[in-house]
């Protein structure tokens, strides 16, 4: 029975991720990353320009799904489930495109909530690896949306979705009050609940993290955050992608990002981040092994 392969695809407003983790051992039952691929579809360009995605993009996203099938067979997954996030959220021609992946690919594509997507990137079990004792604010930023999660004791305790994204700040999308909006709701945690860390995830947090080398403890502190951050607003984008070595889609998002971390982390007064490398696809992975586990114990 044993290696069990569990697959999940993030489709988000700047890449399609897809992700394939085993387990070998039941007792154990660690899931080790086996298979990662992203294509960088970016989505939200054109929703949160026109309010819709186009043909030509949404043709880029039907050939991915129809790849990502044919690796989902290949490697013989137990179970998978593909999740859209924010563009997909927001897009009109939504349906149009659902349907037509079911249609030529036979996937079935789920678009989910920003609050949805907040309690399963929590699935990604990193409440295990924290300290009871300690509070901390799960804060993962993507193209079109952050999602916030508080976790005290181990616990979930609130999630909140902002549409606030990199590609949304880019474009200049972000709707008036949206900024208020999240300040308001972390006054209050920061007041009540005053987290001790920020645990930052989403492709741009990592890339920042290895760029400002703070060891290999997977903790950055905030200086070295606005250090990196600060040498990249500098540079030029062509300089970022030939001499810093970002990719094109990359390039450019990526300050947005910093942004994003260092006005929550100014409005929570945290000094601290954990880069743990989990988001969306790690939660989606995690909930299905649980739920294999589930109905094993039922049988």
């Amino acid at each position: 029975m044993f290696p069990l392969h569990f697959g999940a695809v993030d489709v988000g407003s700047n890449a399609a991720r897809l992700l394939i983790a085993s387990v070998d051992n039941e007792k154990e039952g660690d899931l080790r990353k086996s298979t990662f691929v992203r294509v960088p579809l970016r989505l939200g360009e054109d929703v949160f320009a026109t309010g819709e995605i186009s043909q030509e993009r949404a043709s880029q996203l039907l050939a991915v799904m129809d790849a990502y099938k044919n690796l989902l067979q290949v490697c013989h997954v137990t179970s998978f489930r593909i999740c859209a996030t924010a563009a997909m959220r927001e897009t009109r021609n939504r349906q149009e495109i659902v349907k037509k992946i079911k249609t030529q690919t036979g996937l079935d594509m789920e678009v989910i909530s920003g609050n949805e997507e907040a309690k399963i990137v929590y699935e990604s079990h990193i409440a295990d690896r924290l300290d009871p004792a300690q509070q901390y604010l799960y804060v993962d930023v993507g193209g079109g949306s952050t999602e916030t999660t508080l976790i005290e004791k181990r616990r979930m305790i609130d999630s909140q979705s902002f549409n606030i994204g990199t590609l949304r700040i880019l474009a200049g999308k972000i709707k008036d009050g949206e900024w208020e909006k999240l300040d308001a709701w972390l006054e209050t945690i920061s007041i009540a609940k005053q987290p001790l860390e920020i645990i930052a995830s989403g492709g741009n947090i990592n890339k920042l993290y290895r760029m400002a080398k703070p060891g290999r403890d997977g903790k950055m502190s905030l200086s070295k955050l606005r250090k990196i951050y600060t040498r990249l607003k500098k540079t030029k984008l062509e300089d970022r992608i030939a001499n810093l070595g970002l990719r094109p889609d990359r390039a450019d998002v990526i300050i947005p990002a910093a942004e994003i971390f260092l006005h929550i982390a100014e409005k929570t007064g945290v000094k601290l981040f954990r880069v743990p490398s989990m988001g969306l696809a790690d939660g989606i992975v995690h909930s299905l092994w649980r739920q294999w586990q589930a109905n094993a114990k039922r049988e």
